[in-house]
C-alpha cells in the first residue's frame, strides 16, 4: 500500500481530547471526522455551552500510512489507532465514510448512537417472550434481517423478532 494513499482510519483517543485533537488536525491540514454537539455542562453554580464529541473517545482520519505514524508519535498517549480482529489497523472503506459523514452532518440532532448493532450471522438469544432463551444466529431472509433456528443442515426455520429483544451471545 502506497505512503500517500489517504484512507480513512479510526482511532480512540483519552477522555475529553477529541476537541484538542481536532484543533491538531485542522492547524496542519489533516482531513478529519469528528462529530460534535453543543450542550449545556454546569461549572459550580455557572452553567455554559461546551463542544463535546457526539461518540466518546472516537475520531477518523484521512491520512496516509506514513502520516498516520507519524502522528502517533506526535499524540502517544492522546489517542492510538483501533485494530481490527488480525491485529491490523482498522481502515475504514471510503462509501461507508461517506455516508457515516453525511447522515451525522445532515441530521445531527435526529442521529443515535446505536450501542449494540447485531449483523447477519451474530448468534443471539431471545430475552423475552414465548420463544425467551431460544438461542440462533441471524440470516438475511428475503432483504431482512431474521432470527433463525436450525437443526443441522436438514431445516431452518426463520422468525422477525425486534432488535430490542435479542441478546448477543459470545462466540463460540
Amino acid at each position: 500500500m502506497a505512503d500517500k494513499q489517504l484512507q480513512w482510519i479510526a482511532a480512540s483517543t483519552r477522555c475529553n481530547h477529541e476537541v484538542s485533537l481536532r484543533d491538531y488536525f485542522r492547524e496542519n491540514g489533516h482531513e478529519h471526522f469528528i462529530p460534535t454537539r453543543f450542550v449545556l455542562q454546569r461549572f459550580g453554580s455557572v452553567v455554559r455551552e461546551v463542544e463535546k464529541a457526539v461518540i466518546p473517545n472516537l475520531i477518523f482520519l484521512r491520512v496516509g500510512w506514513g502520516e498516520a505514524f507519524r502522528i502517533q508519535q506526535r499524540w502517544p498517549n492522546k489517542m492510538t489507532y483501533i485494530r481490527s480482529k488480525d491485529k491490523r489497523i482498522l481502515v475504514i472503506p471510503e462509501p461507508e465514510m461517506d455516508r457515516f459523514i453525511r447522515v451525522m452532518t445532515e441530521m445531527q440532532d435526529r442521529a443515535k448512537l446505536l450501542a449494540d448493532v447485531f449483523v447477519t450471522g451474530d448468534r443471539v438469544a431471545v430475552r423475552e417472550g414465548p420463544l425467551a432463551g431460544v438461542e440462533g444466529v441471524l440470516a438475511d431472509c428475503g432483504g431482512k434481517r431474521e432470527f433463525v433456528v436450525r437443526i443441522g443442515t436438514l431445516c431452518a426455520v426463520s422468525v422477525r423478532i425486534p432488535r430490542s429483544n435479542l441478546i448477543r451471545l459470545p462466540k463460540q
